[in-house]
């Protein structure tokens, strides 16, 4: 275990945190992860000449009907106590008064009870599968460790934590977990995931989609999926899951044999069998599909030769995380 994590459950002072930790990446970033948390930005409530309330500085359903002043995506909640002395990533400039509502699925791989751990400056609070873990909203020190426990099932479940930044502009947020039988908590890490899931999947240049490495290839005017793409279809489901409000593009396409009115058909109907497979396997329902034929009009490398063509017939499949509105606020908050 980390000796920083080691020094926080047992409550070291916030001056020497603060001493110690200066890294401004575990904020996180403004660009989606494939595999991470995604942090939803909220206004917190104001009351007329008081500026925000202190006794409004706590959850609400009604704040997550609020429109989002922006986003913020990280891989872990390990941010040690420090003054907030640069801009948070995805909050508009000079605000430092703020709520984040982080959410994100995590893998179980056997059942089992599990144990987190939440700290923060100021309050902050758990939910796993929309059942509440870990209460410590309010205004709070960051010295005040709180845990809780769950029995979770093998399979994907959902996490949701909120948290506030309040007064001073002093902020710190830390979730670890472990199994009950396990000695010492960890961070809730999604970092090893990320690193494994680019052994399949590449950003596009310029953008902020993820495109699978291999295609999904077929015989001369097929659509009938081969035996050897369901490790692949398996792989992009596994990592949907982890994050499933993504639109996912499935693009059929074609080599340059037969007619183009034909090929157009025949690259919709490859793109539709990948669609059905994936479905088959339980795809969310939260997952926006985007299914389209380009028949022969986008090859990757020439017809010329048998090589080139059948590298042509292929599907490509790209997810594309939603980037959501956000409102705009006035230069003076």
């Amino acid at each position: 275990m980390p000796k920083k994590s080691i020094l926080l459950i047992f409550g070291v002072s916030w001056f020497s945190l603060f001493l110690a930790a200066q890294n401004t990446s575990d904020l996180g970033r403004t660009e989606p992860f494939l595999v991470g948390f995604k942090g939803t930005i909220y206004n917190l409530p104001s009351s007329p000449g008081l500026g925000v309330d202190p006794q409004k500085m706590r959850y609400t359903p009604e704040i997550e009907m609020s429109t989002p002043i922006g986003y913020v995506y990280t891989q872990s909640l390990f941010i040690t106590e420090r003054y907030l002395t640069v801009n948070f990533p995805g909050v508009p400039k000079g605000k430092t008064t703020f709520a984040i509502v982080y959410t994100a699925r995590f893998e179980v791989k056997s059942a089992g009870v599990f144990e987190f751990l939440l700290q923060s400056d100021d309050g902050s609070r758990l939910w796993i599968d929309s059942v509440e873990v870990i209460d410590r909203d309010g205004l709070r020190q960051f010295k005040e460790v709180k845990r809780g426990k769950i029995m979770l099932s093998s399979g994907f479940h959902d996490i949701k934590v909120w948290y506030f930044q309040g007064f001073p502009n002093k902020m710190g947020l830390i979730l670890m977990c472990k199994r009950t039988e396990e000695k010492g908590f960890k961070p809730f890490d999604f970092k090893p995931l990320e690193e494994e899931a680019k052994q399949f999947f590449q950003r596009d240049s310029q953008s902020t989609n993820f495109r699978f490495a291999e295609n999904f290839t077929f015989e001369t005017g097929e659509y009938e999926i081969k035996p050897e793409a369901n490790g692949k279809l398996d792989t992009i489901m596994r990592y949907i899951n982890y994050n499933p409000h993504v639109t996912c593009r499935i693009e059929g396409h074609t080599d340059d044999v037969g007619s183009a009115k034909d090929n157009l058909i025949l690259s919709q109907n490859r793109a539709n069998a990948i669609v059905a497979a994936l479905k088959s396997r339980g795809i969310p329902a939260t997952v926006e599909l985007e299914v389209k034929g380009y028949g022969r009009s986008r090859p990757i490398v020439s017809n010329a030769t048998a090589e080139g063509r059948a590298q042509n017939r292929r599907v490509d499949v790209i997810i594309e995380p939603i980037l959501e509105k956000t409102v705009t606020l006035p230069d003076k908050f």
